[in-house]
């Protein structure tokens, strides 16, 4: 009987504290959700920022230049941490050469290729810092000749077609000025494969043709690469 009473005492007064319970979580004021950081309308904000920050970039890279060969590069984030870029390069260079026997030789190669690359950012941040870049490339050369031969015939002859491929790895670090301009430095290793012919024919003024030899182009290996650019971010 004592245990029945002990029993139902404590039934009681359990029920008594679970109604005199009152619970933290209530409800809140309109004004009050519109402060939390949690809310719709800082969500909006957040989510506008973002969407404000420079996704995209045009830049240009200066090394090559040096070697006549003008490269611009178009690089767009696609995650938080990742990009894709591609460079298109064009190149035009022209060299003479007079032999002893008063052959000449004017020539000019020009080419025009593209570099898919994708980017990683470590950091977490695809728009700056430092990033590793896996990337292919292809480029289309020609070369156009202007001879002239030691009885004063002038003719020209054209090799077209020549494609060279290969690919590489960047290492480099991307500075976002002010949330438009664009500093980049890298490092990396370039592999590239291609070949000239030996000879070309040539047609003279005259009505003539020959076939005059040339320095053939043979390459296949890699090389390190270094590079800075400049750019806009927007």
């Amino acid at each position: 009987m004592k245990k029945t009473i002990l029993l139902m005492s404590s039934i009681v007064l359990l029920s008594s504290n679970l109604l005199a319970y009152e619970p933290t979580l209530s409800l809140t004021k309109k004004s009050d959700l519109a402060k939390s950081p949690y809310s719709l309308t800082d969500f909006k904000k957040m989510k506008k920022a973002n969407a404000d920050d420079p996704q995209n970039a045009i830049k240009l890279k200066l090394f090559p230049m040096v070697f006549t060969l003008f490269t611009l590069q178009y690089e767009r984030s696609i995650t938080d941490n990742m990009s894709v870029a591609c460079d298109l390069s064009f190149l035009r260079r022209t060299q003479s050469s007079t032999s002893i026997s008063g052959e000449s030789l004017s020539t000019t190669i020009s080419a025009y290729g593209f570099s898919p690359e994708f980017r990683f950012y470590p950091s977490g941040d695809a728009r700056q810092g430092f990033f590793v870049g896996p990337y292919a490339t292809y480029l289309n050369m020609g070369i156009k000749g202007e001879y002239k031969n030691s009885n004063g015939s002038k003719g020209t002859g054209e090799i077209s077609g020549i494609t060279a491929v290969g690919g590489g790895v960047l290492l480099g670090w991307k500075w976002l000025i002010k949330d438009a301009f664009v500093i980049e430095t890298h490092l990396g290793y370039n592999y590239l494969s291609f070949s000239t012919p030996e000879t070309v024919d040539v047609g003279y003024e005259d009505g003539t043709k020959g076939v005059e030899k040339v320095d053939a182009l043979n390459f296949s290996g890699g090389l390190p690469t270094a590079g800075l650019t400049l750019g806009y971010a927007f």
